[in-house]
């Protein structure tokens, strides 16, 4: 009888205490670009780095080493758990304010899904990221999504 893995919901989450930010190379006008940028590297095969680009559109991030390597570690990690990575689909994509966006990606891979979220701050012309979450645990998330469409689940 084959074995079967059961990932174990994994909550990673970077919070930033300043709501300053200095200028950084990797800052954007647009939100978008830095998560579209961050599924291309990921795409590559390359979620270590992509977790670096992200993280490196905010220097205040880098004062947290500490949670940035937990991160790297565990998402550098999440496909030999969950196979390759497919595609993604954004279910929230929300510019919440003229400064805050909020994504709610799903982040589709061999095996199973991801949820990733994005919150995205604007301390004057840029885009930074200011936290980064992921976890395996969708189900039930994707279960309300669809009741509150009225659509039938299985």
């Amino acid at each position: 009888m084959p074995r079967t893995c059961r990932l174990v919901p994994a909550v990673v989450a970077v919070l930033v205490a300043s709501t300053l930010v200095a200028p950084s190379a990797a800052q954007t006008a647009d939100y978008h670009a830095i998560s579209d940028r961050f599924f291309e590297i990921v795409a590559e095969g390359k979620p270590t780095e992509a977790v670096d680009y992200v993280f490196g559109t905010n220097p205040w991030l880098g004062k947290v080493p500490d949670q940035m390597a937990n991160v790297r570690s565990q998402f550098g990690s999440l496909e030999s758990l969950v196979g390759d990575y497919v595609d993604r689909e954004a279910l929230i994509d929300s510019q919440v304010t003229s400064r805050y966006a909020y994504m709610y990606v799903l982040a589709n891979y061999e095996r199973q899904p991801i949820k990733i979220e994005f919150h995205f701050y604007r301390p004057k012309n840029e885009w930074v990221l200011l936290n980064f979450y992921f976890h395996s645990d969708v189900t039930e998330e994707l279960v309300g999504f669809a009741l509150e469409r009225n659509q039938v689940v299985d």
